[in-house]
């Protein structure tokens, strides 16, 4: 069967498809009507396909292609490999040792260098890990490359994970370079209403640290006209004046999946950001040198008198780091703090 074939057989255009080559590597993936490498392998055999956690997957019998070089120019430059689609692959051997040639990535480039042409800047979605882009091109923002914020909207189980998600990328994927995760959702349940669909399950605190923590040159506010009047004013504040771009960053603390500290400085002034990634309170103490004996802005939350509150109260005040550099802290349950001077 043909893979244009299959896709006639479904009667729902939206359902999520992910499409794999022979060694089930992602091509690939997106609402079915939408795919992009939907027109290029339309005439491929299909292997295999079935559902796997809601999504529909396909296995694509794709043709390789054999060469064999002696060095990396020689592969970059062959011009049989540059005449290939945007989603084909070549299985190629290098000083005699197996590699994988994709012509993805350099057309990453292509568009990063004509948009820089006109003056244009660049964020991808949908895409593959930054490859140094921010080194290479002044027009690259940021790349999404990562299981991002609209599904906490799309779905209560990743609402739930998020937490558990912004605690492992300051380790893993926004390590790499760039992440453009979404929006810094302010609403309490993921609706325009604000009271209907499933709720977040994070705090407004660790919302409004994930925008420095999240490191990417745009931040994205997913706010809503009712944030305007149901926020508190310092919130409301904070999110106005946070900056997207750092001059130096500093690993405080933190363990992937469990907690994160990062320290970020915007010109003269630090900011730092702890996300709670747990079920459980956390206590710290963290040693911040750079603004020992320094009075600090600190951000943080209670736990609400009402029994029957899902979200801790926000809260602000002034302290004092001590002379050795040292500030305890406390997260509330999926919350987060913020510090800065």
């Amino acid at each position: 069967m043909k893979f244009e074939e299959l896709l006639e057989k479904f009667d729902n255009p939206n359902v999520y498809t992910r499409v794999n080559d022979e060694n089930l590597e992602t091509i690939c993936e997106g609402k079915m009507y939408d795919i992009e490498c939907k027109k290029e392998f339309s005439d491929q055999e299909v292997m295999a396909f079935g559902y796997y956690d809601d999504v529909l997957c396909v296995r694509l019998a794709i043709k390789w292609h054999a060469k064999e070089f002696d060095t990396l120019e020689e592969l970059k430059n062959d011009p049989d490999l540059q005449k290939m689609g945007r989603y084909s692959w070549a299985k190629v051997m290098l000083k005699g040792k197996p590699v994988y040639a994709c012509t993805t990535n350099q057309q990453y480039e292509d568009i990063l260098s004509d948009a820089n042409d006109y003056g244009i800047q660049v964020i991808f979605h949908g895409c593959t890990l930054p490859r140094g882009w921010e080194r290479m091109y002044p027009n690259y923002v940021s790349s999404e490359a990562v299981l991002a914020s609209e599904n906490v909207f799309f779905s209560d189980y990743h609402a739930k994970q998020e937490a558990f998600e912004l605690t492992m990328h300051p380790f893993c994927r926004n390590a790499v370079g760039a992440m453009d995760w979404g929006g810094t959702i302010m609403n309490k349940y993921l609706s325009k209403d604000n009271k209907s669909r499933h709720r977040r399950y994070t705090t407004d605190v660790f919302e409004m640290a994930s925008a420095i923590m999240n490191q990417a040159a745009i931040q994205c506010i997913a706010i809503y006209p009712n944030n305007l009047s149901e926020l508190p004013q310092h919130e409301i504040d904070f999110l106005k004046s946070v900056p997207t771009t750092w001059d130096e960053t500093k690993f405080i603390a933190g363990y992937p999946g469990k907690y994160a500290v990062v320290a970020r400085r915007h010109g003269d002034k630090w900011y730092v950001a702890g996300l709670n990634g747990t079920d459980q309170v956390m206590k710290l103490t963290l040693n911040l040198p750079m603004l020992a004996g320094k009075s600090v802005t600190y951000y943080y939350e209670t736990a609400s008198k009402d029994r029957k509150a899902l979200w801790p109260v926000s809260q602000m005040k002034t302290v004092k780091v001590d002379k050795k550099g040292n500030l305890k802290v406390v997260m509330q349950p999926k919350g987060g703090l913020i510090v800065e001077k």
